[in-house]
Formats: structure tokens, sequence, C-alpha cells
């Protein structure tokens, strides 16, 4: 993993010159939730490249937010910002409620929505905080139960890299009953190009 900031300055800024289309084509702006956003550079069945971006907003706790785990392996490099880690054991702690997960953008996902299937409650010990500020990294195993808190105020940035998928479903663990679906209005839009040229260009402003 290269953890030299101005290299990913450079491939950010050769995506945006020659790849602009695939980027348009595959980012997703409001992730799950307004302000959240990936851009990405490449999409395949071995190796994902996204860029995500959460935008500034007003002060929200972060830190609470649904615990989850992936489908795939993968690694985080800060770029910049700083987000927080929080890594989770299904040991004595607090209650959750625990699903099977499918997400709104999974290719079988007529609906477009995301899909819980209710396995129980299980119980959940923070094991780990894990602080990662811009050239920092971490390699995500697909078992890791996690969610990361950030300051919501700042722009935050972090590149992520995806390898191939290993399981069908991923895990959501929440203190709230949402019951089979999360509501997500006005989420998973896309972009035009002065959109990502605007967006991607406030990170490099930053590195």
């Amino acid at each position: 993993m290269i953890k030299d900031l101005s290299f990913w300055k450079k491939f950010i800024e050769s995506n945006l010159q020659h790849n602009i289309d695939y980027m348009v084509e595959h980012s997703i702006k409001d992730f799950h939730f307004k302000g959240l956003n990936y851009i990405c550079f490449n999409f395949s069945p071995n190796l994902v490249v996204r860029l995500y971006i959460i935008e500034p907003s007003d002060p929200v706790d972060t830190k609470n937010v649904n615990i989850h785990n992936h489908l795939y392996d993968s690694q985080i490099l800060v770029l910049s910002g700083g987000i927080v880690n929080n890594v989770y054991k299904m040991e004595d702690g607090d209650e959750y409620y625990y699903s099977h997960l499918t997400s709104a953008l999974c290719p079988t996902n007529t609906d477009k929505k995301i899909k819980l299937q209710r396995i129980g409650k299980t119980n959940l010990r923070m094991e780990n905080s894990i602080k990662l500020e811009a050239g920092d990294t971490h390699f995500q195993d697909h078992t890791e139960i996690h969610n990361v808190e950030n300051d919501t105020t700042k722009l935050t940035a972090f590149m992520v890299f995806e390898y191939p998928t290993i399981k069908k479903n991923s895990m959501l663990f929440s203190k709230e009953d949402y019951g089979n679906t999360i509501s997500t209005d006005k989420a998973y839009q896309r972009y035009t190009k002065d959109e990502i040229y605007y967006l991607v260009n406030d990170v490099l402003s930053m590195l």
C-alpha cells in the first residue's frame, strides 16, 4: 500500500482527466445518507477502488451509527480529516438487533432499498478503537465488525480498496428495530461531470 499522499493526488488528478465518464457512470451521491459520497475509479470482480467523501455538516454524533461488517476484505487510506474505526466482538456487552443486510445497490435487488432479514438479538463489546489520520491505513478483514466516526464539521476523505466478494450477506447490528428495511429517502443519486469535478477538486485542494 502506497501511503505517499502525493501519489494519490496524482492518481485522482489523472482519473479526473482520463476517466471522468467512467466515474460519472459508477459513482454515487448521498450513499446511504445525505453527505456521504463515493467516487468510483474502478469496479471489477477482483478490485474496486473508491474515494469516499463525507461533506461537512452540522455536528452529528457518528459514534453510535449502525454497526456492520462487509462482504469483502478491504484497505482504508485516509487522505483528509480523520476517522475512528471502532471494532466490536460478539461477546458479553450491549444488546443489539442482528440482521443480514442486502445493499440497495446489489444487482439482484430490484427494489433498490436496503433489505434486512432478522436473525435475532446478540451482544457486542467494543474491542478496539483505531484512530486514523491523513496518511494512515487500516486493513479490514471481512469478519471485522465495526463502525466509523468522524468530525462531521470538517470534510473527511479516504480511499477504499475492496477485494473480491467472499460471502453473500453482510450483517447489521442496530439498537433500533428497523424491521425489514432502513429508510434511505433521496439517497443513491448520480453525479454530473461538473459535480464530480467540484467535489473531487475540493479534496485535491487539501492534499
